[in-house]
């Protein structure tokens, strides 16, 4: 059974803006941490050992390297 995608656009335009934000600013929120908690826990061992300093970290939030 599939979905019809007119459908659901027509649900989504129906829905006010900020009704929107408040459904998914919290998710967002909580898979992004998820992440950044993932992310440091793969570079806590460089981080120990002084490869990657914890302010180069800190600045990354979104991943990349400075």
């Amino acid at each position: 059974m599939p979905i019809d995608p007119n459908s659901i656009e027509a649900i989504s335009d129906a829905l006010p803006d900020s009704t929107k934000e408040l459904l998914f600013n919290p998710t967002a929120d909580a898979v992004g941490k998820g992440i950044g908690g993932i992310l440091y826990w793969l570079f806590q061992k460089p981080i120990k050992l002084g490869i990657i300093k914890q302010s180069q970290f800190e600045r990354s939030k979104i991943g990349v390297l400075i």
